[in-house]
């Protein structure tokens, strides 16, 4: 309901990458000085409104070092955020209408894809990866650009083939800074969970424990448990829904790309297919987020994403078809359609 016309959707988006971008550039910061002033001023604050269970603070002590996370909740909700945003500052990138602006989202971009690398996440870096890849494909029109960005990501690929020093640095980057063993999110801990997960209902697999079964498990189990930062979503859905509501989520998912590609059969020029597409990636990707590493308090965000998307590419697809039947019929004029009839 924030707008109705693509010009307002579009000045919507705008302050929306703008604020993440102007978050990107205090991560940045963040990583240099490798400390946080406005968490560490929420986390030491007196105030009882603050929950101290709603920040969770990553210092230069964690097993991987120091991770950034801006004002969110925790390094993998910022990065989380970012998985979902950076296909569209990718996107910008390749529509750039000038050297000068396709230079100045670049950098954007870049600063962007160094806070996901900063988070120190798997789960944020290689769904961003996959996006670019997914991009390059996605926009054919613009070769030289494509080429540009594809030159970069093999010339590091290549750097790190035949440099050991360069790629055990890498390695190192996302796992235990003292002993180089990966930690954490690791696929030896995520069969752990799943073992953990199905023994515990065992005896209702159909159903689950119910909505909370998993935040009240790991309140009275406390440290004693398997599941303690459980790594996917989906051992969460399967312990609170069972087979039932895996089966509800997967179609949750599947049901909203199947809109957008039908979206994308409607669209009458290769752009706004190409945005819809974009959309289209950017859900896969936050599904891959949340099955690596959990939601982490992005779904709020997600939705967001979804209802601007759908209303921008709805009100793009009305105003194409507004101008198709004006070229056709320049002299009938075009019945104006009210926010109420559409809503």
């Amino acid at each position: 309901m924030a707008f109705n016309s693509v010009k307002k959707g579009e000045q919507l988006i705008g302050k929306i990458l703008k604020i993440f971008f102007l978050l990107a550039i205090y991560g940045i910061i963040e990583s240099l000085l490798h400390a946080n002033p406005i968490i560490d001023f929420l986390a030491n604050s007196s105030s009882k409104g603050i929950d101290a269970d709603t920040i969770l603070r990553y210092t230069a002590d964690d097993d991987r070092g120091y991770r950034v996370q801006t004002i969110f909740y925790h390094a993998y909700s910022w990065g989380g955020c970012l998985v979902i945003l950076a296909s569209t500052y990718l996107y910008l990138v390749f529509n750039a209408k000038t050297t000068t602006l396709f230079y100045k989202y670049s950098l954007v971009f870049l600063i962007i894809f160094l806070n996901i690398f900063f988070t120190r996440s798997r789960s944020c870096f290689l769904p961003t990866m996959a996006s670019i890849f997914a991009l390059l494909w996605i926009m054919p029109r613009n070769k030289k650009k494509a080429i540009f960005i594809s030159f970069l990501v093999m010339a590091t690929v290549f750097s790190m083939a035949f440099s050991p020093k360069l790629l055990d640095s890498f390695k190192m980057y996302f796992t235990a800074k003292d002993d180089g063993s990966v930690k954490g999110s690791s696929s030896e801990l995520r069969a752990t969970q799943l073992a953990s997960a199905v023994s515990t209902i065992k005896d209702k697999l159909i159903t689950g424990n119910g909505f909370g079964s998993v935040r009240k498990l790991l309140h009275d189990s406390g440290s004693d448990t398997d599941l303690k930062g459980a790594e996917s979503i989906w051992f969460v859905v399967l312990i609170d829904t069972g087979i039932i509501g895996i089966i509800a989520y997967l179609l949750f998912y599947i049901n909203i790309i199947r809109s957008f590609i039908k979206e994308k059969k409607k669209a009458l020029n290769k752009d706004i297919s190409r945005g819809v597409s974009v959309i289209i990636v950017t859900i896969i990707c936050h599904f891959t987020f949340i099955s690596l590493t959990g939601e982490m308090n992005t779904f709020p965000f997600f939705m967001l994403y979804l209802g601007i998307a759908s209303k921008y590419i709805f009100v793009k697809l009305r105003e194409e078809k507004e101008n198709a039947l004006y070229n056709e019929y320049p002299d009938a004029g075009i019945p104006v359609i009210s926010e109420s009839a559409v809503l």
